[in-house]
């Protein structure tokens, strides 16, 4: 039977180097990264979408750059460890029924913050449907469905959740460590909910499969079917 007991496994990464990189992310990297080069690439390109896509590619690198110089190249690990291994036949139902919970808890949670006035457009939904051209979807998609679940659930869900769950048990890994994701996506506040959601079945799921690639592909998932629906809307 599958336990959320505390596991007796040494903790791969110390509190220093989880305290640089949390520095480095989400100090630093704000600052430099999604104020000052957001501007500038929104007044070159004049376009949100464009300018937003390109600061998710700038971004993808620093978090990945950042990891290997903090994380994995000090204790030579394996991309292994950060979860990269392969699904197995057994975990194709697990990623399909947890896909499927994951849009049913969404849309409840849209339903019912739709009736407390809480609407589902944000700069993102509008820069997208500001210009709802082909290559404009096809570039919104990409970013969204194959980008930002690559380098995020490594982060979040390689990194980030094995961090705790190594200290404190699966269920603190999983809380604090959606609880990580959820806050940065903000100043986007009316997707937070369904970010925590999200984030607690991209974890649970990497758990339970113990592989990377199968939250990546939920998340995937999930995004992309975001991603038509603001441009069906």
């Amino acid at each position: 039977m599958f336990s959320l007991m505390q596991k007796k496994t040494t903790p791969i990464w110390t509190w220093n180097q989880f305290a640089i990189t949390m520095i480095l992310l989400f100090g630093v990297t704000p600052l430099l990264i999604e104020k000052h080069l957001h501007n500038f690439l929104e007044q070159s390109w004049g376009n949100t979408l464009y300018s937003g896509t390109s600061i998710g590619l700038a971004l993808a690198v620093v978090f990945m750059t950042v990891l290997y110089f903090v994380a994995i190249r000090p204790r030579a690990i394996s991309l292994e460890t950060l979860g990269l291994r392969r699904i197995s036949c057994k975990d194709s139902k697990i990623i399909l029924l947890w896909t499927m919970v994951l849009i049913v808890i969404s849309l409840i949670i849209v339903v019912i913050q739709t009736y407390f006035g809480i609407g589902t457009s944000n700069i993102k939904t509008e820069s997208l449907q500001s210009d709802l051209s082909l290559i404009s979807i096809l570039i919104a998609f990409g970013s969204a469905a194959i980008v930002s679940p690559i380098y995020e659930e490594i982060f979040y869900r390689g990194f980030l959740y094995r961090f705790f769950e190594q200290r404190f048990g699966v269920w603190i890994g999983m809380i604090v460590s959606a609880g990580i994701f959820t806050l940065a996506h903000l100043p986007t506040t009316n997707t937070l909910l369904v970010n925590f959601v999200s984030g607690l079945v991209f974890a649970w799921v990497y758990e339970r499969t113990n592989s990377i690639y199968s939250s990546m592909v939920i998340h995937g998932t999930f995004n992309g079917l975001a991603v038509l629906l603001t441009a069906l809307a």
